[in-house]
Order: structure tokens, then sequence, then C-alpha cells
């Protein structure tokens, strides 16, 4: 009794077994450029004759940079767990000038930022899941974008933000059609059942067609696939229009 007890105890328990797995193997730093905004430009036909200065260099542009980067999984990312810092690098000519904090979430956060002429590093720090800042970087005669770099235990690159909102987007149209089809199948089986005299009440479920229910359970995951994917777009959304806010000030 006892050992058939323990058996379907185990049986019972593998998928909270296999869910706790698969978010303890999830740890994940995630970045994005959220926007790349020239303030300057010298054109080649005006160059030999107009001369810019930033505190009394010569300049051929000026970019300002907007990077957001979080903790996109589901287990922190201690100060101990970075073996290289996370930094950004600026190839030549490009050359950084200044460093910002535009936001942070929680509030608590207080990155520490150091930078030179052609890289910008953030001091190891705990992130836990959710956790993200938003960096304003000037670069002076930037051709490329900022290119990142980690070194972190659990962490086998570094995610672009932008790759994943394109693949949530492209999973929210995934869901919303699945969700479309579950719905109009199950409906054209419930009208046919009901036109073929069907009685549809609580209880007498089983009489609907087998293929309905597929149909319905269809729509279900459908619905749950876009409800997750219209959240994960809605975090990076906000986090869009809070950078956009802080630029404006």
């Amino acid at each position: 009794m006892h050992s058939g007890l323990s058996g379907m105890n185990s049986k019972s328990t593998w998928p909270y077994a296999a869910i706790y797995r698969l978010q303890k193997l999830n740890k994940r730093l995630a970045y994005e450029i959220i926007s790349r905004t020239t303030l300057l430009t010298v054109r080649e036909e005006l160059e030999n004759k107009v001369q810019v200065l930033y505190d009394g260099s010569p300049v051929q542009s000026l970019t300002v940079f907007l990077v957001r980067v979080w903790n996109a999984g589901s287990e922190p990312i201690r100060s101990s767990d970075f073996e290289r810092p996370l930094s950004f690098s600026a190839a030549a000519p490009a050359q950084i000038l200044t460093v910002d904090t535009a936001a942070v979430l929680p509030g608590s956060l207080t990155p520490e930022l150091v930078f030179e002429a052609h890289s910008l590093t953030v001091a190891p720090m705990l992130l836990n899941p959710g956790d993200s800042l938003i960096l304003k970087v000037l670069v002076k005669d930037a051709s490329a974008s900022l290119k990142p770099d980690a070194r972190i235990v659990g962490v086998t690159r570094l995610q672009d933000g932008d790759g994943a909102f394109r693949r949530v987007a492209a999973l929210a149209s995934v869901g919303m059609l699945t969700f479309l089809v579950g719905i109009g199948v199950a409906g054209f089986y419930v009208v046919t059942a009901l036109a073929d005299c069907y009685e549809v009440k609580s209880g007498e479920w089983s009489q609907l067609p087998v293929a309905s229910k597929i149909a319905l359970a269809v729509a279900i995951i459908g619905y749950l696939l876009t409800g997750y994917a219209f959240l994960r777009k809605g975090t990076v959304m906000g986090f869009r229009i809070l950078a956009r806010r802080s630029r404006e000030r």
C-alpha cells in the first residue's frame, strides 16, 4: 500500500519537478537599443568650411543612444555571477562622450557606470527578475551601433531584446489566429449540433461532437498564447514610453 502511494505521488509530482528545473535554468540577461538619435551631422560639402566643437574637440556628428538592459529570466543574476562585467563598446573612430542613467526599475537600483573613449562598463550588481535600467549614451562620430559584451554564470549569451520583441509579436499573431480558428470551428459544430436537436445543457457536454471539444481546446490555447504575448509586449512598450519621456525632459 505504501509503495503504491509512493509511486502515485512520484507520478503526480513529476510535472512540477520538470517546471521547476526549466525555471531554474532560465537565467537570461537582455539588452535593446531603444533608439539612436543623431543630434548633429556636418555634411561633406561643409566639412572644410565649418568646424563644430564639443568641449573643445572637433566633431563630425553627435549621436544619443538609449540602451535598455534587463533581467529577462526567472532567476536572479548576482554580482558574483559576472566573470566579465557587462560592457558596450563603440568602434573607432567613435568616441563615448557622456553616459547617464535615464531610468531604473525598481527605483532602488543604483548602477555604477564607468566609461572610456571606446567602452562603457556597468559594474556587477544584483539584478532580480524584471529589474531594468535604461542608459543614455552620447557618442561622437558614431558609424555603427554599440556592441554589448559580458560573461555571466549560467548565461550562454546576451539576448537581443529587439529580436525577442519581434518573436513576441509573432507569437501574439499565431495565438490570435489559433483562437479565431478554434472559436470558428467550435461554433460551427455547436450550431450544427443544435440544428440536429442536441440538447446542450450543463451535464450533457458529452453530447457535443468530439471535433467541437478539440476546437474549443485549441481556442483556449490560442487565447492563452495571445494573452501571454500581449503581456510581454506591453512590458516592452512600457519601457519604450518611459525612455521616450526621459529623453524629452
